[in-house]
């Protein structure tokens, strides 16, 4: 039997301790594994009722609240799959030239399938990432990311919204959630 205190007994101990420890941080990674599959699970889900819709002419309002500066909603027009223009819906600009925000949203704008490439990596990046995605037609309703929990003011919430499919069957209004 080693006596309490002697340098066999700590060791012991030390080993028991570190043991206890990385089982501790294994199981939590497997947790964050699993969440982070969940995560893909839902997009993959979402860009498939989007990919249903095989849309490649279409305008939808496009929010972002992060702390930024620039506009945080626009209409982005998307026509043969591709952005080509936007219309700053925003009010609450604090008198910026409106031609400023304009090519500022414009830079920003991006279409659903580009909103689903960046939502991808954002899950591998993120801290923090939470997302609701519409039921029909599986675009990002809101979805909440902030890359690290840490650090103030790096977290953004983008919400797509009042999606209109072009030369397609009227589509169902896409509120934001």
């Amino acid at each position: 039997m080693t006596p309490p205190g002697s340098l066999s007994g700590r060791r012991k101990t030390f080993a028991a301790v570190f043991s206890l420890l990385s089982t501790s941080a294994l199981l939590a990674s497997c947790d964050g594994v699993g969440e982070i599959d969940a995560r893909r699970s839902a997009l993959a889900a979402a860009r498939a009722r989007w990919d249903a819709q095989s849309a490649v002419d279409y305008d939808f309002v496009d929010r972002r609240i992060c702390f930024c500066a620039g506009p945080s909603a626009w209409i982005t027009h998307v026509r043969s799959g591709a952005v080509t223009d936007v219309e700053v819906i925003d009010t609450d600009t604090y008198g910026e030239d409106p031609q400023v925000l304009h090519d500022r949203a414009l830079t920003w704008a991006r279409t659903i399938p580009e909103t689903f490439d960046w939502l991808e990596n954002a899950i591998e990046e993120a801290d923090r990432y939470r997302a609701e995605y519409s039921r029909t037609l599986g675009v990002p309703s809101h979805v909440a990311i902030d890359f690290s929990e840490p650090a103030a003011d790096d977290e953004i919430t983008i919400e797509v919204g009042s999606v209109n499919l072009l030369g397609a069957t009227p589509a169902p209004v896409v509120g934001n959630r």
